[in-house]
């Protein structure tokens, strides 16, 4: 054989086995229309499994929450009023404590959010020590 006749003229095209016609009196059916894609009130909604977060809870609960964005939003919220407070409120001695277990945050968002509020504590209070 030459090359010639084992080769494919370009013109040639070469059919796909499809799925057999159902209809045998019909030899082209027309394919089924594709279903149209509907947004509604749904679409948004959380996938099956998902917990939709709905609001965040009061700074006090937010940031200790097993939800990771809800302790990210309490400790830049602790960060906030922290930097609105004067060095000697107590705000600074309710959270001291804390402050080793807000850096161990499993989630890096949050802990970046906990590193942040770590930084403005520590400057708020070097500031209260050394008056200004």
């Amino acid at each position: 054989m030459t090359e010639a006749e084992t080769s494919i003229p370009p013109t040639t095209t070469i059919e796909s086995e499809s799925t057999p016609n159902p209809n045998p009196s019909n030899p082209n059916p027309t394919p089924s229309p594709t279903p149209e894609l509907v947004l509604g009130a749904d679409a948004f909604a959380p996938a099956p499994g998902q917990v939709d977060d709905g609001p965040p809870p009061p700074m006090e609960e937010a940031i200790v929450h097993t939800n990771w964005k809800f302790r990210k939003i309490g400790f830049e919220q602790l960060e906030a009023k922290l930097n609105s407070a004067e060095p000697n409120d107590p705000l600074f001695a309710t959270y001291v404590e804390q402050l080793a277990t807000f850096l161990k945050d499993s989630n890096a968002n949050a802990q970046d959010a906990a590193t942040k509020l770590c930084l403005t504590f520590i400057k708020k209070v070097d500031v209260g020590k050394t008056g200004g």
